[in-house]
């Protein structure tokens, strides 16, 4: 999603690392290792965390995100290709749909080689092409319009009543998970009594109102949407994110060694500008990258005419 923090090791030890997996930051400064678990009270938000990093002698680890933000949600680091805070200032990430760990579990550098920006531009274009957000995201109670355009009748959940204009669909959210307060034209709707499916969310007859009315800001929610990072749909938004990842670091490992007159190995592979294996892996790379986009839901999208 963005920049969590920045941090680098000023000191005299040789080697200062960083790894994140399992909801524990291991920071390790020459001998010495020092846990933090992201789940403890102590560590809980980005602000204390990095208040704890900043500490540590010769430490300097400055946030960039708001200081409220879970520490929890902070991008893994696999402890095989650990960031090198020593040599680099490191800026760890949070939220995207994949992490240093997944990426660099396939090109086998170090953290410190995937650049954040990376991250964040690969969620963008995922949520640009599909319309989705593929991440659980929950927001505070917050006013919406309501066009009479996305206002619709449905009779599938009908039984006690003929319904009309019952039904509305909140583009701005898709696939809403949980609903924890709405308001319709000023009329507070018990949750439970409201239908979801999808992004559409519908007054059910035992609603306190059951029609929704147009208009500016005419209704108020609180919800969750997005999908968990276990569903097929999440699941499949971080593989896309990881290859979309992998292939502006080849490209950028390629330009690297035209430039230096050398090559680049990954694995077992030499790959030099133009090699039929590198060839090869790109075109498996986007094959997989366009299976994977005829399966990620899209927003539907109406042409008039």
């Amino acid at each position: 999603m963005a920049e969590a923090f920045r941090i680098q090791y000023t000191g005299s030890q040789t080697t200062a690392t960083m790894y994140i997996e399992n909801n524990v930051l291991t920071l390790t400064i020459g001998s010495s290792t020092t846990t933090y678990a992201l789940t403890n009270a102590s560590y809980g938000t980005l602000a204390e965390l990095v208040t704890a990093l900043d500490a540590v002698t010769d430490v300097v680890c400055s946030l960039v995100a708001a200081g409220t933000t879970s520490s929890s949600l902070l991008n893994d680091i696999s402890k095989d290709y650990k960031a090198d805070i020593k040599t680099y200032i490191y800026t760890a990430g949070y939220s995207n749909y994949t992490s240093p760990k997944k990426i660099c579990s396939i090109v086998r550098r170090t953290a410190d080689k995937i650049q954040q920006s990376w991250l964040d531009e690969a969620d963008a274009f995922i949520e640009n092409l599909t319309g989705h957000v593929f991440r659980s995201t929950t927001i505070s109670a917050t006013d919406i319009n309501v066009p009479s355009g996305d206002i619709h009748t449905s009779e599938d959940y009908a039984y006690l009543y003929i319904p009309s204009s019952n039904a509305f669909t909140l583009d701005q959210y898709p696939h809403v998970t949980t609903l924890t307060t709405l308001t319709v034209n000023g009329t507070s709707v018990t949750p439970t009594y409201v239908i979801i499916d999808g992004n559409t969310l519908i007054l059910s007859s035992d609603a306190e109102t059951t029609t929704w009315i147009p208009g500016r800001a005419k209704a108020n929610v609180a919800l969750t949407y997005g999908y968990p990072a276990t569903s097929k749909e999440g699941i499949l938004a971080a593989e896309y994110a990881t290859l979309y990842i992998l292939q502006t670091y080849m490209i950028k490992e390629l330009m690297d060694a035209k430039l230096s007159g050398s090559t680049v190995q990954h694995m077992d592979v030499v790959i030099t500008e133009g090699t039929s294996s590198e060839d090869a892996t790109r075109r498996e790379i986007i094959s997989r990258m366009a299976e994977i986009e005829k399966s990620l839901p899209k927003k539907q999208r109406f042409a008039l005419g």
